[in-house]
């Protein structure tokens, strides 16, 4: 913190869609923070893929909230049918 906004617009100016996947839970985390920035400053279309809200659950349910290969693969085609 804060976000690094002028290497974000440089690393971005080439890209036409943004896909921000995020292991850590919806609400009060980085990629939130993130995604405000993105909509607030690069107008193009973008997805958010997190782990769903939840307490922090530990042992083998830890992996109950969090993102998968499928749910990223659809979040990919989803954006990717967009218009730029």
């Amino acid at each position: 913190m804060p976000l690094p906004e002028a290497a974000l617009k440089i690393a971005l100016q080439s890209v036409s869609k943004v896909l921000v996947v995020d292991e850590c839970r919806r609400s009060g985390n980085l990629s939130e923070g993130l995604m405000t920035w993105l909509e607030e400053n690069l107008p193009m279309p973008k997805a958010w893929l997190t782990a769903e809200d939840s307490f922090i659950a530990t042992c083998p349910a830890y992996a109950a909230t969090l993102t998968t290969k499928d749910g990223i693969i659809a979040a990919v085609l989803d954006l990717a049918k967009q218009k730029t």
